[in-house]
């Protein structure tokens, strides 16, 4: 027999790169900025008052990408066959030495991170507070099968997946470059579960 190892019951993270002008999308942000409703942070970086932003006309060429890319997550590695719509939408900005603790995302099953402008350093972390671990082993070296924390290092351009009950954080911003990245949240519409089940629901796709 074939020797196989097994992600069993992993949090699917999906990382690619967009061809996109992301000094184009910078030169829109017209936005207000404001401080993360992020508490015991002290230098917490600052997100778009508007909740909505990839409802503006001006950014609605880059929703369809965004949605396009997303589609090869859901339907070709998630395999699920359900449509998604877009719920909030908000850019992210980080000066030196800002970033913030860790966080997920409520009512909201998918979320999204596209990184317009990074430093040298710039990274999003992972963290597992599940602690069902049964014994704390030091491992020679940490992996994805093995870590509490696992950090991605972010460039201008790439775009993450992740489901949005995952625990992460912006690392701080260690670079003179402020930090500027897009997140967005995303649930299924449409039907979902069994019919005769009394969980059953069908999401509005308006």
């Amino acid at each position: 027999m074939k020797t196989s190892v097994y992600p069993l019951f992993s949090k699917v993270i999906y990382l690619t790169k967009l061809n996109v002008d992301t000094k184009k999308i910078i030169n829109l942000l017209d936005y207000n900025f404001s401080k993360a409703a992020i508490v015991n942070y002290k230098n917490v970086s600052q997100t778009s008052d508007c909740k909505t932003v990839l409802k503006d006309k001006k950014l609605k060429y880059l929703k369809n990408i965004l949605m396009k890319e997303f589609y090869s997550y859901s339907k070709n590695i998630l395999h699920y066959t359900n449509n998604f719509k877009i719920t909030t939408s908000w850019f992210t900005k980080a000066t030196k030495n800002q970033g913030c603790n860790y966080h997920n995302h409520s009512n909201s099953m998918i979320s999204g991170v596209l990184y317009l402008n990074c430093g040298k350093e710039s990274a999003i972390s992972f963290e597992n507070f599940r602690n069902d671990r049964m014994f704390n082993l030091t491992p020679k070296k940490y992996d994805v099968y093995n870590s509490d924390e696992y950090k991605f290092k972010t460039s201008d351009g790439m775009l993450i997946f992740f489901p949005s009950e995952t625990y992460h954080r912006i690392v701080n911003n260690k670079s003179n470059k402020i930090r500027y990245s897009l997140a967005f949240n995303l649930i299924p519409v449409g039907p979902i579960g069994d019919k005769t089940n009394d969980g059953f629901v069908n999401i509005d796709t308006k």
